[in-house]
């Protein structure tokens, strides 16, 4: 077998994926963490602080690289795909513009009075 080559069992219940000598099963999701598990928001949470601080690309958490990092340090940590990570920063967007503008209105009436 030759690097970056796809297996796909017969039976089509799982895949591996043989890539630069990683190999990753994509059928991983019984043995991830539960999306509520705390381990796994603080995990969501310093991939986005990676993503905004680093201004990182948004398909590094899609890169075998990356994934190979993620699960060496704990393979049951769910790395979200790229439209999840847009997702998320979305989120935080809005929460960061809502602080900006109470900000703004608690200024504005500091300066009033």
């Amino acid at each position: 077998m030759s690097l970056s080559t796809v297996e796909r069992p017969k039976n089509n219940s799982s895949s591996t994926t043989v890539v630069r000598g990683s190999v990753f099963n994509e059928s991983v999701e019984a043995r991830c963490y539960d999306k509520a598990d705390s381990h796994q928001k603080k995990f969501e949470k310093a991939l986005l602080n990676f993503v905004i601080q680093d201004s990182a690309p948004l398909n590094t958490c899609e890169r075998i690289g990356f994934k190979n990092l993620i699960h060496t340090l704990d393979p049951k940590l769910h790395i979200p795909q790229r439209r999840t990570v847009v997702r998320m920063l979305e989120k935080r967007y809005e929460e960061v513009k809502k602080i900006i503008m109470m900000f703004e209105c608690i200024v504005t009436i500091m300066i009033v009075f």
